[in-house]
């Protein structure tokens, strides 16, 4: 297996608006479901023969949310994060708590040179064994109250972004001989709802395209 692509779908609603800080039972259900989607990528996607300092993560989004979730819970597991974000000072912190495995760098998803980024984090990395495309945001309204810079940049952020980032490291996983992709979706990827018809469109174009990549060659699967 030369990488791994699967859609986080319909069960991560929490996408669509449901925050971390909500008290009392969000945090933690919350935080359970992160620690289970990095121990399903360490347990079952990732090869067993890399040792867990080795694995070094990329993940957009980092700052915040689902994003900083998942790069501290990769942490938690021994491995090295790339957390990329607009506000990589935001990861100070964590970068403080995991000295020399934790590195912030500024990244916006929508913005040029995304191959360069990628290419720069394996010249000093060595390599990137998950990508968590995790970086979004939500839009209602519908479309006639949806400005053209509005919907350019959901689809920037949604699709073009990952889309480009997915396609740079592909190369480097295969080289490297395994990898996963993990695509942050949502519900409204699957179904349409009022007032989401544009946030909606994003996900579903999100969804096909990876489940397309998945299918077009034996050495790339879907789950």
């Amino acid at each position: 297996m030369n990488a791994v692509l699967f859609l986080l779908v319909g069960w991560l609603s929490g996408k669509l608006g449901l925050p971390f800080e909500v008290a009392g039972f969000w945090p933690a259900f919350w935080g359970a479901i992160v620690v289970a989607i990095v121990g399903f990528i360490l347990h079952l996607i990732i090869p067993d023969s890399l040792d867990a300092n080795d694995r070094v993560w990329l993940v957009t989004g980092a700052s915040s949310g689902f994003g900083r979730q998942i790069a501290e819970a990769a942490l938690a597991a021994g491995d090295t994060v790339v957390g990329a974000a607009r506000r990589p000072e935001a990861l100070g912190d964590l970068a403080a708590a995991h000295p020399g495995r934790l590195d912030a760098v500024r990244l916006d998803v929508t913005g040029p040179g995304l191959a360069a980024a990628v290419d720069d984090i394996v010249a000093r990395h060595g390599r990137i064994d998950v990508l968590v495309n995790n970086a979004g945001r939500t839009q209602v309204g519908a479309l006639e109250e949806t400005t053209e810079d509005e919907l350019r940049y959901l689809f920037e952020l949604h699709f073009f972004g990952p889309a480009l980032l997915t396609k740079a490291v592909l190369p480097h996983m295969r080289r490297q001989g395994g990898g996963a992709v993990v695509q942050m979706s949502s519900v409204g990827g699957q179904i349409t709802m009022p007032g989401f018809g544009v946030y909606c469109a994003t996900k579903f174009a999100l969804e096909g395209l990876t489940r397309r990549c998945a299918r077009r060659s034996t050495s790339v699967s879907a789950s």
